[in-house]
């Protein structure tokens, strides 16, 4: 098999089966997307486009991020961020550089601890890390505690904002819903 062709028709019908059951866009929205809803607007159903949670206001750091949330799943990028990369991200392409495990952690713990990781993995120079944050299958009734939280601070904290380019749930081989990927600015990026 050669390194260019060979795998094409591979690579279709992956994208076929990917795809399969996905309704197009009308013409009129393929060219941008309609922005995500003020905050405070009722919550969205699956897979439907929702704002970033509780970000806080800053004009210095870069915009919010444009979340999407399915089911148990998620998927984040900061304004400007190629399609590609946030695919990329999703499909487990980039090489995870530092892992972070929150189970069993406190949502007041997680936050203090995500905050060090990512500031840390950013001055250190990487480029994609884990958080391993678990489904939330032991949580009260309330339902999951600390994926959320993980998510809301990805999105919407103004130190993870100048950081953070996307995330996404990892695939099942790094974690499925239970875990997140980060893909994080490179030095030149963030600032």
């Amino acid at each position: 098999m050669s390194p260019r062709g060979g795998g094409r028709d591979e690579d279709e019908r992956a994208f076929a089966e990917a795809i399969k059951g996905a309704t197009p866009l009308d013409p009129g929205e393929r060219r941008g997307r309609a922005p995500a809803p003020p905050p405070g607007t009722a919550r969205a159903g699956a897979g439907a486009r929702r704002p970033a949670p509780r970000a806080e206001e800053d004009t210095g750091a870069p915009g919010r991020l444009t979340v999407e949330v399915a089911g148990e799943t998620v998927t984040a990028r900061a304004p400007g961020i190629d399609a590609r990369q946030l695919r990329r991200l999703r499909a487990g392409a980039y090489p995870v550089e530092a892992r972070l495990d929150l189970h069993g952690s406190t949502r007041a713990e997680a936050a203090p601890a995500l905050e060090r990781f990512i500031a840390s993995a950013e001055a250190s120079g990487m480029r994609c890390v884990l958080i391993v944050h678990g489904r939330g299958h032991r949580s009260a009734a309330e339902g999951p505690v600390v994926r959320p939280a993980v998510w809301e601070w990805l999105a919407g904290s103004r130190r993870a904002r100048a950081r953070v380019m996307a995330f996404a749930s990892a695939p099942p081989r790094l974690g499925g819903p239970g875990a997140t990927l980060v893909l994080l600015r490179r030095a030149r990026e963030s600032g």
